[in-house]
């Protein structure tokens, strides 16, 4: 399979690397952090351990919009 993108490349905001069992946490640390400023913050909840390891939800917001939400 060809993968290759057919436009110029996408411009770079941020990049990190994570190792271990924080990664969520540090995730999301850094998704706000590069986005915060673009308008969009991320929240995480831990739902509990299940078989295959620890649910998490991430939320997404917008700085600025009304309250309607899900």
């Amino acid at each position: 399979m060809d993968l290759k993108a057919d436009h110029d490349p996408l411009p770079l905001l941020d990049k990190a690397t994570f190792i271990g069992r924080e990664l969520p946490y540090k995730l999301i640390t850094f998704l706000n952090r590069t986005l915060k400023k673009k308008g969009v913050i991320f929240g995480l909840k831990e739902l509990g351990e299940r078989a295959e390891g620890i649910e998490y939800e991430i939320r997404v917001y917008v700085l600025g919009e009304g309250r309607g939400g899900q």
